[in-house]
């Protein structure tokens, strides 16, 4: 679609927040686009959705929102990629734009607003929606930083912390052992940065505020987003990477779709996602024959209007063949002998699609 390159042009290149309403109504125009301004007959979350069952439709806001959390994830590094992340740098020196992320104890914001350009502002505010929205931060970020960080003790200036920067000893992941994650131990350091021993007092407050965090001074497993950030903000297809982390986050994926359910009900049995995931991958390699693959996902998807769904237009549920057992989708296709005796080529390679096996 070269609709989507537009937008990131637009979303990348203005310091100013679009409005919500605005992209709903994009959002509405490619929905209108794709049902020619008609009912749904698909569900939005079925068709947004780009994994476990969905079609894949570009989701608008999730793409606004992946758009401007790269911008933020050069926040998360020591020495600013580029001029315009350097000028946000030393707008809130001698803090750092990293504190105002992933600190997991509360930063005072207000104590820094004054200081916040407009396009920070407005960014900080859509880091907000996403982790009050998605899960970005786990409990104990490994890119929590220990320089510039108003939660620190004071005396933790630069003119002390020289020498950890130059040994680029910024965030809690740089003091861990790579291996067992738990907080390496001063002569290790003082071996990895040439650090003084009267540093150890600086060590003792970091291992201090570590175990705030975390008690047995060992970090977590980190989130998919921020193993994103820590490979840094140069990266090939980083919105990409980031939009579709956004659309498998729990709060999108864990949901069951709802023909998922009603053939379960039609087989009367649970069928697991594992033969799911088959029956879908059959589905998208079914045919390089567009109309025929979207046949397949029709029937898949409960498209069609069976007599069974018109029974509530006060049409006869019975089946239109037989005209015996109730008209299901499920009955017309593999079950009724009527129909399955007028096309059984048709019927043969439909199941040897959709079958899971």
């Amino acid at each position: 679609m070269t609709v989507l390159p537009k937008l990131l042009y637009l979303f990348a290149t203005l310091p100013v927040p679009v409005p919500m309403s605005k992209l709903h109504s994009l959002q509405k125009s490619f929905l209108h686009f794709i049902w020619h301004k008609k009912r749904h007959r698909i569900a939005r979350s079925v068709l947004l959705s780009p994994v476990l069952g969905g079609l894949g439709a570009p989701d608008i806001i999730t793409y606004y929102y992946a758009t401007h959390l790269r911008f933020l994830m050069s926040w998360s590094t020591h020495y600013p990629p580029n001029t315009w992340a350097e000028i946000e740098s030393l707008q809130l020196s001698p803090a750092h734009p990293c504190s105002l992320l992933w600190s997991t104890s509360a930063v005072d914001v207000s104590s820094f607003r004054h200081l916040f350009l407009g396009p920070m502002h407005f960014s900080l505010t859509v880091w907000q929606k996403c982790t009050a929205k998605f899960t970005l931060v786990s409990d104990c970020s490994p890119l929590t930083n220990i320089l510039y960080n108003p939660n620190l003790p004071d005396n933790m200036a630069m003119s002390r912390m020289s020498l950890w920067v130059v040994a680029n000893l910024f965030q809690l992941r740089h003091l861990v052992h790579p291996v067992t994650r738990k907080l390496n131990s001063f002569p290790d350091l003082q071996k990895k940065a040439l650090l003084p021993s009267q540093h150890l007092y600086i060590y003792l407050q970091i291992c201090h505020f570590f175990s705030t965090l975390s008690p047995s001074l060992t970090l977590g497993k980190p989130t998919p987003f921020e193993r994103l950030c820590m490979q840094g903000p140069h990266q090939r297809g980083i919105i990409s990477n980031t939009y579709k982390l956004l659309l498998d986050a729990p709060s999108l994926s864990n949901d069951t779709h709802l023909y998922m359910c009603r053939w379960s009900q039609f087989v009367q049995c649970d069928i697991d996602l594992l033969t799911w995931k088959k029956i879908w991958e059959n589905a998208s390699r079914s045919s390089v024959c567009v109309v025929f693959k979207e046949n397949i996902y029709k029937i898949m998807m409960l498209w069609y209007k069976t007599p069974e769904v018109l029974h509530a237009y006060n049409a006869s549920p019975a089946c239109w063949c037989c005209g015996g057992d109730l008209g299901s989708l499920y009955h017309i296709f593999w079950t009724c002998s009527s129909f399955l005796g007028r096309c059984s080529l048709p019927v043969t390679i439909t199941n040897a699609y959709l079958s899971p096996t």
